[in-house]
């Protein structure tokens, strides 16, 4: 049996606007960090991450809120320091939290002599070739980079607010900087054809690591009898793996760091396998910021997991049946969202010919006449609309800008667009799910203005893969003269075939 993860480990947070840069004057580094001349910790300066306890989210910094200074004993550098932090050498966290505060490095105004970090070992990575493409694609030489020891004063520190914190939140100024470096990268010249092949990111080739999934190549060979390509990410140089994401729609595979890489490219299809039913927000993150459109998929029926020998991974499985798990992906693949060659379906609301839903001073939704906007104080309700021609809702609207669409029976939707022409006009969507107590599940994650007119664009993913048979959309009601509203709701075909 195959099911969507139901779950999230960590938080899934957008922050919109630009992160935070600070500075310091005789900051001391102690326990990979910075602290002020009062022993008290600069948040921004740590390594932080987020995680679950129980039902509530706790985010941990990696270093005490407070810790004795010494007096300076000659142990004080001259200059301003950009604080780049401790330094990864694991491709997913170099992607994530080794790059967080060197989205400064490409903003105008930041005059910096060193960038510091505070281990000593971080020479011992810079010959890592995704390390060191990474750093020249930034304009930062080896000799810029500095280590700072412990109980070192530093006359200036340039400290920004982390622009991805794993498994916590991210900025918008983050996809923005990935998308910058990916351009800084290479130069790209002429794009190549789009292949439509799909790909399955083979795991079988790694020789260590986190987990293991013994019997995929027998996996990897019945997919790749049925159209997939498999490509082991591990055996091609850094710049061989963006020019396989930049040239191909659509990805298959169990989850781990080489999903990361779609951070440098944009609205990729991707569907992660994994090994029970919690998904790392890393990656819903990473495919929120670049407008993936993506499917977790839990194949734990699938997986035995092996206690004998787990020396070079950290978790050992065995694929019990490939070939079955084989037709349950090609299954998932073939009436999922994820085709190689389309989007999501739109479920179009389907009202009579001349009517019109309206809410405060103008439509939602208009078929047909284009009435000018009317004012409505009163609660207005439409029964019997129609979705697609296989659902039926209640539409519901009052005075103060909430909307309700009551669908008459679960539907895996997978996106919620809803356009007005002003940004400030959406306070949030909820949803009632099954599983989930009633209430907010999460704010818009982003708005885009359209190419075509000059309206604003909300999407909303709803975090956990439930079927949804409630939405309530509210507005802010200090904006009455919200025009030409508009709801696009998106859903996984399968669910009407």
């Amino acid at each position: 049996m195959i099911a969507q993860c139901h779950s999230l480990y960590g938080r899934h947070l957008r922050r919109h606007g630009k992160p935070y840069i600070e500075y310091w004057d005789n900051a001391t580094v102690k326990h990979n960090s910075l602290y002020t001349e009062n022993g008290v910790l600069i948040p921004f300066s740590t390594y932080m991450v987020g995680r679950n306890d129980g039902d509530l989210f706790k985010l941990d910094l990696y270093a005490p809120p407070s810790t004795s200074i010494r007096p300076p004993q000659g142990n004080r550098l001259a200059g301003t320091f950009l604080w780049m932090g401790y330094f990864h050498n694991h491709f997913g966290h170099f992607l994530l939290s080794g790059l967080q505060r060197l989205w400064a490095v490409l903003e105008d105004g930041i005059n910096y002599d060193f960038i510091a970090v505070p281990n000593q070992d971080y020479k011992n990575f810079l010959g890592k070739p995704f390390i060191r493409d990474i750093l020249a694609g930034l304009g930062i030489s080896e000799s810029r980079i500095v280590y700072i020891p412990q109980d070192t004063y530093v006359e200036r520190a340039i400290v920004p607010e982390p622009a991805f914190v794993e498994t916590s939140h991210f900025y918008d100024k983050w996809p923005e900087f990935m998308q910058k470096l990916a351009i800084r990268l290479y130069s790209f010249g002429e794009r190549k054809q789009l292949n439509g092949r799909p790909v399955y990111l083979s795991r079988s080739s790694l020789s260590k690591g986190t987990r293991v999934y013994r019997n995929e190549d027998l996996l990897c060979e019945y997919l790749s009898g049925h159209g997939f390509d498999i490509m082991n990410p591990e055996t091609l140089s850094f710049q061989e793996q963006i020019e396989l994401w930049r040239n191909r729609y659509t990805f298959v595979g169990f989850s781990g760091s080489a999903f990361l890489t779609s951070a440098l490219t944009r609205q990729k299809n991707v569907i992660v396998l994994q090994h029970d039913s919690y998904m790392l927000t890393n990656q819903t993150m990473v495919d929120a910021a670049s407008d993936n459109r993506s499917l977790y998929i839990d194949v734990s029926d699938f997986l035995c997991e092996r206690r004998d020998d787990t020396r070079d991974f950290g978790q050992d499985y065995l694929i019990s049946n490939p070939e079955k798990m084989a037709e349950a992906i090609l299954k998932t693949f073939s009436y999922s969202v994820l085709k190689s060659t389309e989007k999501a379906e739109k479920i179009p609301f389907s009202l009579s010919e001349n009517s019109s839903l309206w809410l405060g001073s103008s439509p939602i939704y208009s078929l047909g006449n284009r009435e000018k906007p009317r004012t409505r104080k009163e609660d207005h309700e439409i029964s019997n609309v129609e979705l697609d021609g296989k659902f039926f809702c209640k539409i519901f609207c009052d005075a103060f800008g909430k909307i309700v669409i009551d669908i008459e029976e679960d539907i895996d939707i997978t996106e919620i667009r809803y356009f007005n022409d002003f940004y400030k006009g959406l306070y949030s969507i909820d949803s009632k799910n099954y599983g989930v107590r009633d209430g907010c599940v999460a704010v818009c994650d982003g708005f885009s203005r359209s190419s075509s007119r000059e309206e604003i664009m909300f999407r909303w993913r709803p975090q956990k893969a439930s079927r949804i048979s409630k939405i309530i959309i509210y507005e802010d009601p200090s904006f009455p003269y919200l025009r030409n509203r508009k709801i696009e709701i998106f859903s996984l075909p399968s669910i009407r075939v």
